[in-house]
Formats: structure tokens, C-alpha cells, sequence
């Protein structure tokens, strides 16, 4: 019954919102989420509707469990935000500005924002404090998204060169499987009764040292593939999330490749050699294990940075609403 509409495609959700009733509209929200993501006739949220209807308890009560929609658009393009700056409802504006990540520099169907709806109004108190509200948050999200969009900007750039390296560690990591390091069995052992032409030697001589070889192998075939695909298909790496899965991937892959590497060097290095093997190479892995440690801390601080910025951001715009 709670995604049950009437001839206007208002749900029990949507009416309660409209009027007010909070205590029925918490109950509803609890019983079923989908209702508040239904749309109405003209496709307006149940945002729209309060709007329409000046319900701002209503609003704030809806507004945390649409995060995502808080943008979205009825039939002629307008947010939420339009219809509360064209009907002037100052306290749902602040709210919206100052309590949500809402884009002020959203465009409706004429190619308007909430700035330029509001230019359109007739001046009076609350045109100017609206206008001040706008402005200055307008400001607050220039300058942060400036910052954003600067450490953002790298992975579209760079999506060929990603490429291009994910090939090439899918080629050495399936090279690696069907030809490992030690050789393969030329025909069956006479050492080994049960090892057949074929199979990877080191799987018999060095068998711990081989599953590790081969996991971490997988690993690095696996998640190159995963990045070659995620780059075609071509998805919005502008966008945070996507951009930090990439990241992880490829720390994932180049981390994989490199314990390859060491297990390789250590199977196939003879022991009469490996006490005078110069230590040039033990200092090198451990660099490298080094150097990926510390890029991995530098991209989780990084993270954290645009996670405090975006909180930093809310706060300011809740400071200038």
C-alpha cells in the first residue's frame, strides 16, 4: 500500500509529506524507502512537494534519505532549489544549501539556475537575502571544487598510459603463468614419479615458494584485467569513487607483479650464488615495497583530505545560509 498512487501518482508518502504529518511520514519512510524515491505526475519528488506545498520539517525529515536525488528535476527541469527560490521559502533554501551537497549551478530547461530564476523576481527583503545566501555559497563551492577538480583532474589524462601499463602487466603476469620461472617438465620426471611433461617444475622443487608465485600472479593478471576494463566501458572517473577504486586497483596490480618478481628471482637464483648475490637487489625490493607503502598512506590521506574538504564545505555553506 505504500507505493499504491492516486490519479495525480502521489503515493500515502507523498500525501503525508504534502501535509505535514511527520510522525505518519516517519513510519512510512521506515516501511518502505522506495515510496520517498517515487515520482509524481510531472515527475516531481516528494522534495518538489514539500517545496510546493512549504513543509519544511517534511524536508528535512526526507531530504538525508535522497541524498542522491536532491538535484532531481521535474518535467521543466527545476529542482527543489528552483521552486524554493521562485517561491521565495528562505528557510528550506538555507536548508538546502547549508544541510546538502545540492549543485547551485544546476541549469532547468531554459538553461536557468537558482541565481538566474531568482534575478527574474521582483526585489524586495527576502530577494536580497536569498541573493546573499546563493553568492555566497556560490563562492564557497568555486573555490572548493577548484581544489577538487585539481587533484581529480590527473585520471582522465593519463587513461591512455594506464592502459597501456595494464596491458602490458596482463601480458607479463599470463607469461608468467604459462611459462614460469624454473621451466616446465620436457617429459615425465623420473625424480618426481608424479610430475607429467608440462607442469611447472618449481611447483615440485620449491611448492610453497610456487603458491605464492601463482596468487600473487593471479592477483596481478586479475586486477589488470579488471583495469583495462574499467577504462573501456569508459565510466566517470571524474566522479570520487570510481576514480579511488582505479587507484586501488592498480596499487593492487604494480604490488602483485613486483612479489612475482621477488619469488621468481629467488626460486631460479642458485644457493651457492645467492650468498654472494650483491645487495643491490634485496635493497632494491625492499625500496620498491617501501615506496608503494608510502604511495598507498598518500593516497588514503588523500582520501581523507576530500572527505574533511567536503565536510569542510558543508560547514561553510551552512555558515553563509
Amino acid at each position: 500500500m505504500c507505493l499504491s498512487r492516486d490519479c495525480q501518482g502521489r503515493n500515502p508518502l507523498h500525501l503525508a509529506a504534502m501535509r505535514g504529518h511527520v510522525e505518519i511520514l516517519n513510519t512510512l519512510i521506515q516501511e518502505s524507502r522506495s515510496a520517498a524515491r517515487a515520482k509524481a505526475d510531472r515527475d516531481q519528488t516528494v522534495l518538489h512537494l514539500c517545496v510546493k506545498h512549504g513543509q519544511l520539517e517534511a524536508f528535512k525529515i526526507l531530504a538525508p534519505s535522497l541524498k542522491g536525488r536532491i538535484d532531481a528535476k521535474d518535467v521543466d527541469g527545476d529542482t527543489a532549489l528552483d521552486m524554493a527560490v521562485e517561491d521565495k521559502q528562505i528557510e528550506i533554501i538555507r536548508y538546502l544549501v547549508g544541510s546538502t551537497e545540492i549543485d547551485l549551478n544546476v541549469r532547468n530547461s531554459n538553461g536557468q539556475t537558482a541565481i538566474d530564476i531568482l534575478e527574474e523576481g521582483q526585489p524586495g527583503v527576502d530577494y536580497i537575502q536569498i541573493k546573499n545566501i546563493l553568492r555566497r555559497v556560490r563562492r564557497i563551492d568555486t573555490k572548493i571544487q577548484t581544489q577538487t577538480q585539481r587533484i581529480m583532474k590527473w585520471l582522465p589524462e593519463k587513461g591512455n598510459v594506464i592502459m597501456v601499463v595494464a596491458v602490458l602487466i596482463a601480458t607479463v603476469a599470463f607469461q608468467a603463468r604459462v611459462s614460469p620461472a624454473g621451466g616446465i617438465w620436457q617429459e615425465n620426471s623420473r625424480q618426481y614419479s608424479h610430475a607429467r611433461a608440462g607442469e611447472a617444475v618449481m611447483a615440485y622443487t620449491h611448492p610453497v615458494a610456487y603458491k605464492h608465485l601463482m596468487r600473487s600472479n593471479a592477483i596481478a593478471f586479475v586486477s589488470s584485467i579488471t583495469t583495462i576494463l574499467l577504462l573501456m566501458i569508459d565510466l566517470p572517473f571524474r566522479r570520487r569513487l570510481y576514480m579511488w577504486i582505479l587507484i586501488i586497483i592498480m596499487w593492487l596490480t604494480v604490488t602483485s607483479l613486483t612479489m612475482s618478481y621477488a619469488i621468481s628471482v629467488f626460486v631460479v637464483t642458485p644457493r651457492i650464488v645467492e650468498k654472494s648475490m650483491p645487495s643491490v637487489l634485496k635493497i632494491g625490493l625492499g625500496l620498491c615495497f617501501a615506496v608503494m607503502g608510502i604511495l598507498l598512506i598518500g593516497s588514503i590521506v588523500k582520501w581523507l583530505e576530500e572527505k574533511r574538504t567536503t565536510e569542510q564545505r558543508l560547514r561553510l555553506r551552512s555558515i553563509a545560509a
